[in-house]
């Protein structure tokens, strides 16, 4: 069935997760226009503002925003974690059906959200890549080249991209025991859901340029503790054999009637 032909009876709830970091400049542009997407898409839903270490007045226009809407809340990070690293915690607190992640720069359109969410109707993962590079400067395009290349001689899945707009069922997110905490978290995703035996739909979108501000994904030191990430995973799961996923997950796939109401019992991965 095609993922526009959406069940009457199928309700998907979404918790959108946005990690944040000295984005003053953008962030009343972005919490209005994201909050507007959601409600129009007519989605149940929850967003959780992540202060990653800001030191501008980002926590205080999220916190004065949150105090609108009870739907809204804002987590504040002890020091800056970084990429990935600022994901686990709104992600082990999710509590609707499908976790998704945006950043406030909006490298891709949040009114997007609705139509990738009807493909849970019978798929378990949504992964939107995008469709050039064009939105990357030089620098950033060569980075992604080596990453997407270095991961398919390391990794035996084949994904269009790894590095992309993930939506996940929120019992994998909260069983799988994600472990980076860098940008290889994306991919530790999606090559624990191949291995969970999840359904996973590859949709090209348009990535769009950021507007203002200063991008943090080209910072030296975070490729290279991505670098150690890949190897590192490569090693504990191809070289040394150990499971990538806890004892006792045991989804069922085949979209968001699936998901699991409460937490599972496990025993964490080797």
């Amino acid at each position: 069935m095609e993922p526009g032909i959406w069940e009457a009876n199928t309700v998907v709830s979404l918790t959108l997760v946005v990690p944040v970091l000295n984005e003053e400049i953008l962030l009343p542009e972005f919490l209005e226009k994201t909050v507007q997407d959601l409600e129009t898409g007519g989605l149940d839903w929850e967003l959780f503002m992540v202060d990653d270490g800001s030191t501008d007045s980002s926590y205080e226009i999220m916190a004065n925003f949150a105090q609108r809407d009870p739907r809204v809340q804002v987590l504040k990070l002890d020091e800056n974690c970084g990429p990935g690293a600022n994901l686990h915690l709104a992600y082990s607190m999710a509590s609707k059906d499908v976790v998704a992640y945006a950043t406030v720069d909006g490298f891709y359109d949040t009114a997007l959200l609705p139509s990738l969410l009807h493909y849970f109707q019978d798929h378990d993962v949504v992964s939107a890549y995008r469709t050039d590079l064009k939105s990357h400067p030089g620098f950033r395009k060569l980075q992604t080249l080596i990453n997407v290349h270095l991961q398919r001689l390391l990794f035996p899945y084949e994904f269009k991209a790894v590095h992309t707009l993930q939506i996940h069922r929120r019992d994998f997110l909260q069983g799988a025991d994600l472990q980076s905490k860098t940008p290889f978290l994306c991919s530790e995703m999606l090559y624990k859901a191949t291995e969970a035996g999840l359904k996973i739909a590859e949709v090209p979108i348009e990535y769009l340029p950021r507007k203002a501000g200063k991008a943090t994904g080209g910072d030296p030191w975070l490729i290279v503790n991505t670098m150690r990430d890949i190897f590192a995973g490569w090693w504990r799961w191809f070289v040394m054999k150990k499971p990538m996923l806890p004892v006792g997950l045991d989804l069922v796939p085949g979209g968001v009637k699936n998901v699991e109401s409460r937490p599972l019992e496990l025993t964490k991965a080797g």
